[in-house]
C-alpha cells in the first residue's frame, strides 16, 4: 500500500475520491496508481463497490454525525452551507456526499499553497467537516468492505492522519460533535426496535455497526440471522439472546473505544470525542442487574434463530441507509 508521510497532494485526495465512483474501465489503473491490487472483471469491481458503499457504509457525513443517525437533517445542512460558501455546486439531493465534499476538500488543498484564504479555508473544512467522521467512517470501510475498497479505506485513514499532523487543530470542537446529544438508554418499557434504533446513531453512541459487524455478531452467538437492514438484524439478536447481545456490543464499543484513542495521537479532541462515547457506551452495556436493554421476555436463550418471545422482529424498522 501506498505510504503517506507527508500531507497528502490535491491530486492523491482525487485518486481518492474517483475510487469511489462506481466503477468503470479505468478503475484498474486508478487503483494500480493507489498501489492496490483489484479483480480483473469489471463485474467483480461493482459488486465490491456497490458491497462497500451501499450495503455496508453509506457515503455521507450526515450518517456518522446527525443525531438520528440518518441522512440529511442538520448535520448535511451544515456541510451543504460550508459547500456553497465555497463556491462548489451542490446536490440539494445529496448535499453532504462524502466524494463530493472530498472532492472538494482536493481543490482546496491544490489552492492553498498560493491563497491565504483557501489555507483558512482548508484547515476550517477539514476540522469542521471531515475529521469528524472521516475516521470511523474509514475504520468501517476496512473492516466491512471487500478489497479493494478495504485498501482504500486503509489509504484513506493514512492520508487523515497525515492531514491531520499538518494542520494544527482550532481551539474549538467541531459544531457536529459539540451539538451530539449523548446516547441514553431506553426506558424499562422500550421495545427491541427501539433498542436497536438508539444503538445505530453513531455520534451518540460513539459506535458504528455495520451489517458485517452484526452479521459476525449472529456467527459468534450462534444466532442465525434473516436477510435485512441493519436495525433489523440488530432487533433478531436482542429477541434472540439480550444478554449475550449486549455483551458483544459491549466488546465491540470497547474496540472501537481503543481505535480512537489511537487516533487521538493525531486528531487530538476530535478522536477523544468518540472514544469517550465509545468508552461510555461500553458502559452502559456491561452494567450488572436485573435490568437489560429490552423486554425481559428477551432474557432467556434461544440461540439458532428463535425469538425469545413471541413476536416476530419487523423488517420496517430498518434505519434509512441502504
Amino acid at each position: 500500500m501506498t505510504t503517506i508521510c507527508a500531507a497528502p497532494s490535491a491530486d492523491l485526495w482525487r485518486l481518492l475520491v474517483r475510487a469511489m465512483d462506481t466503477p468503470g474501465r479505468a478503475h484498474h489503473d486508478l487503483f494500480a496508481a493507489l498501489d492496490l491490487a483489484a479483480p480483473d472483471a469489471l463485474e467483480a469491481y461493482q459488486a465490491a463497490h456497490a458491497e462497500a458503499f451501499v450495503t455496508q457504509c453509506a457515503p455521507y457525513v450526515s450518517i456518522y454525525v446527525s443525531e438520528t443517525g440518518q441522512i440529511g437533517g442538520e448535520a448535511a445542512a451544515r456541510v451543504s452551507d460550508f459547500r456553497c460558501l465555497l463556491g462548489a455546486t451542490v446536490d440539494a439531493g445529496a448535499p453532504d456526499a462524502i466524494a463530493d465534499v472530498l472532492a472538494d476538500y482536493a481543490d482546496l488543498v491544490a489552492l492553498a499553497a498560493d491563497d491565504a484564504q483557501a489555507a483558512h479555508a482548508r484547515r476550517a473544512m477539514f476540522w469542521e467537516h471531515i475529521a469528524p467522521w472521516a475516521s470511523v467512517f474509514a475504520d468501517a470501510v476496512l473492516r466491512s468492505a471487500p478489497p479493494p475498497y478495504d485498501g482504500w479505506a486503509g489509504l484513506l485513514q493514512t492520508a487523515l492522519h497525515a492531514e491531520a499532523a499538518s494542520l494544527p487543530a482550532p481551539p474549538a470542537q467541531a459544531l457536529h460533535l459539540r451539538s451530539a446529544p449523548e446516547w441514553i438508554a431506553p426506558a424499562e418499557n422500550a421495545t427491541h426496535a427501539d433498542v436497536a434504533r438508539a444503538l445505530l446513531v453513531p455520534v451518540t453512541t460513539g459506535v458504528v455497526l455495520t451489517r458485517a459487524d452484526l452479521a459476525a455478531a449472529g456467527a459468534e452467538l450462534a444466532i442465525a440471522l434473516p436477510v435485512g437492514g441493519r436495525a433489523f438484524l440488530l432487533e433478531t439478536l436482542f429477541r434472540a439472546d439480550t444478554p449475550a447481545t449486549e455483551a458483544w456490543l459491549a466488546a465491540e464499543a470497547a474496540r472501537q473505544a481503543d481505535a480512537r484513542a489511537v487516533d487521538a495521537e493525531t486528531l487530538g479532541e476530535t478522536a477523544r470525542f468518540w472514544a469517550e462515547r465509545a468508552f461510555a457506551t461500553e458502559e452502559r452495556l456491561s452494567i450488572g442487574g436485573d435490568r437489560r436493554l429490552g423486554p425481559p421476555a428477551a432474557h432467556r436463550s434461544t440461540r439458532g434463530g428463535g425469538n425469545g418471545s413471541n413476536e416476530a422482529p419487523t423488517p420496517g424498522h430498518e434505519d434509512l441507509i441502504a
